[in-house]
């Protein structure tokens, strides 16, 4: 039955019924599920067809297409689809004025075939978002096609958790899946986090190796078990903890100097992380000798390069190292990964812990790329206390060695 199937793609289904109209406020779902039957039950005054005389008659003409109900039935045993298929959204009138918005359905929730067009293709540089970027394999004005592709590649890196048992005890764990083509760069983070075992500002990895298993298609995968963080990222913290996502002082200086603690056992290493941004900032609560309620965690070392390293992804077209509104202006030069380019990230994520607001916010990417190869840096408002905007200051320094170290600026904090 359908809603078994639902539910093994993890979607609740909601009841509802057609003749009682009971339950319904938004139609989505897949193929076959009955959403034209709903749809011709939306557009009628009372559960029948569509009268004759109505407001759009006049508009349209009589007997226009868009009077007919949709075709129902049973569903189709050739293509697994309803006998109604949508294939683009189209605009319904409705009886009582105005439209209903007709979409197509999902037919099959792993998106195999834009999965399989990135994984084998590859696109110009790393972590490509497929939404309109230099090299991208993702090709055409689709819109539809570059949100699924983005969302293939969100479910495919970020984790999801696990329930795993060991020696008789059970425990949470945050799971980074991999596929055979992206398997080089899991070891390679897994590799980096065994470098940096043991420091309480940075992610514990729970397993020496990486685990295989299989998708839930059949597909073999690569597994690199992370502690769980049940606050979730910094973002989603931030999203939570007030409406404007603005932190309080107490708090964003005990995130910073967890950050910077991090970072100085990261550069301590000879590694840059390259990609420091409120979304790769874990929270967990705090243990029992620690005075903040709170304690933030470095993740996600996908990015991570030696000191003096330039990705291989870098280039004119998409001069990147990380994440764009977290760059500073002289990686956009030559892609060379410095200690200091961290530290302008942090200046970055402070500002958006006293702010709510993520750097460079409403700066289409062209006009990023102008301002900081001007040198620019994300505006500091007048409002932050002052030692906060001479912190900040410092971490925007124009010359990178004036930035100083996480060290330094952790005796700051």
């Amino acid at each position: 039955m359908i809603f078994i199937r639902l539910r093994r793609w993890n979607y609740e289904p909601l009841f509802c019924s057609v003749r009682t109209k009971d339950g319904l406020d938004a139609i989505v779902g897949p193929s076959g599920v009955g959403k034209s039957r709903l749809i011709n039950i939306l557009r009628s005054n009372s559960g029948g067809a569509i009268e004759d005389e109505n407001w759009f008659e006049p508009i349209f003409g009589n007997n226009n297409k868009w009077f007919d109900d949709q075709r129902v039935g049973e569903v189709s045993s050739g293509s697994g689809r309803g006998k109604h298929t949508a294939r683009s959204v189209s605009l319904l009138p409705v009886s009582e004025g105005g439209y209903l918005a007709d979409t197509p359905g999902f037919n099959h929730p792993s998106l195999l075939k834009i999965r399989k067009l990135i994984e084998e293709e590859n696109c110009g540089f790393k972590d490509c978002l497929h939404i309109g970027e230099p090299g991208c394999v993702v090709k055409g004005d689709n819109g539809r096609v570059s949100d699924i592709s983005m969302l293939s590649k969100f479910l495919r890196l970020c984790p999801s958790r696990e329930i795993h048992s060991s020696d008789g005890s059970s425990f949470e764990a945050a799971v980074k899946n991999s596929y055979e083509d992206d398997l080089d760069n899991l070891e390679r983070e897994l590799e980096i986090l065994l470098d940096l075992r043991g420091n309480q500002r940075i992610i514990g990895c729970l397993r020496d190796n990486l685990e295989q298993g299989l998708s839930f298609y059949g597909n073999k995968v690569h597994k690199l078990l992370l502690e769980y963080a049940p606050e979730g990222s910094l973002s989603a913290f931030m999203d939570n903890f007030s409406a404007d996502r603005k932190l309080p002082e107490w708090m964003i200086k005990d995130f910073t100097r967890m950050i910077l603690q991090g970072l100085v056992t990261i550069h301590r290493h000879g590694y840059v992380h390259c990609d420091l941004k409120s979304d790769n900032l874990l929270v967990f609560p705090s243990t029992r000798h620690s005075n903040s309620p709170y304690e933030v965690k470095i993740s996600d070392f996908g990015n991570s390069l030696r000191v003096g390293q330039v990705p291989e992804f870098w280039g004119i077209d998409f001069p990147f190292v990380g994440t764009p509104i977290y760059m500073p202006p002289e990686s956009l030069r030559d892609g060379i990964a410095n200690k200091t380019l961290d530290l302008w990230s942090v200046g970055c994520l402070v500002l958006e812990m006293y702010t709510g607001v993520v750097p460079w916010k409403g700066v289409g990417l062209d006009d990023l790329k102008t301002r900081l190869l001007d040198g620019k840096a994300p505006e500091i408002p007048e409002s932050l206390p002052c030692d906060a905007r001479s912190f900040i200051k410092t971490c925007f320094s124009r010359k990178p060695d004036e930035r100083g170290s996480a060290f330094e600026l952790s005796k700051d904090k």
